[in-house]
């Protein structure tokens, strides 16, 4: 098997049982009130940081590389706490199927920022993976 689909089979499954984790989590009556505020504090602590570790000198890299990571940090925490927001007010495998497709969304941003090129078999999949995801939900 291609090496890069073993670690990608992993991480989809580390992913899938960590989403029904956290349904079960945001389910339970304790979890109710789980304020969102304190995820953006997190982020911005972690973003401060990790900004003075490069101010420093700590971090060996460049500016560009510095803003690329500061900006993945950014999305990532914005993404992780709408997640969160849709687990707690949706059924997981719905809310899963959704999220499933940022696989397309990368896609479609692969071929504009980094040149990417899809065969046509791969843009069939994708058409046919956001269809299905449109009969589901809609």
């Amino acid at each position: 098997m291609i090496e890069w689909l073993t670690y990608a089979i992993g991480a989809m499954l580390f992913f899938s049982a960590a989403n029904v984790i956290l349904k079960a989590i945001l389910s339970r009556p304790d979890a109710q009130g789980v304020d969102f505020q304190v995820l953006a504090i997190a982020a911005v602590a972690i973003v401060t940081v990790l900004a003075a570790a490069y101010a420093l000198g700590y971090l060996k890299i460049s500016q560009q590389t510095a803003l690329m990571a500061l900006a993945f940090i950014v999305l990532a925490s914005a993404g992780f706490a709408l997640m969160l927001k849709a687990f707690t007010q949706g059924k997981a495998g719905t809310v899963a199927a959704v999220l499933s497709l940022s696989t397309v969304a990368v896609a479609i941003l692969a071929y504009f920022f980094l040149g990417e090129r899809f065969t046509t078999k791969e843009m069939i999949a994708m058409a046919l993976a956001t269809a299905s995801l449109i009969a589901l939900v809609v």
